[in-house]
């Protein structure tokens, strides 16, 4: 399981899009939530919600804090035309720490 793989990226991708297509919510819970490097690209994405062990919150609030919905928007659309996973974590993780936000981001969840 690498939740930063393209197409796994490109699925999260397709599912937002259809649910907003619906006008439905979309929501997210689980490891990539929970994970800053992880959360930032949800929210690129256009995902509603974010759920998350409790522990992740604070890291994950202070990441998303620290960027613009812009940004991260951005963000999102140019990993999808990325090849792997290290190329994508390397490009979020890149913006993030432009932004000082080194000690917040972890090692990659998968």
């Amino acid at each position: 399981y690498q939740p930063l793989h393209p197409a796994v990226v490109e699925a999260l991708h397709l599912v937002v899009e259809a649910g907003h297509g619906e006008g439905r919510e979309v929501t997210i819970c689980g490891e990539l939530a929970g994970d800053p490097v992880g959360a930032a690209l949800l929210l690129g994405m256009g995902y509603d919600a974010l759920s998350m062990n409790a522990t992740s919150v604070p890291r994950v609030k202070k990441v998303l804090r620290s960027v613009t919905l812009d940004e991260v928007r951005e963000l999102a659309q140019a990993v999808r035309c990325m090849d792997t996973r290290d190329a994508i974590r390397g490009r979020i993780v890149g913006q993030l720490a432009g932004r000082g936000l080194e000690p917040l981001i972890q090692a990659p969840v998968d």
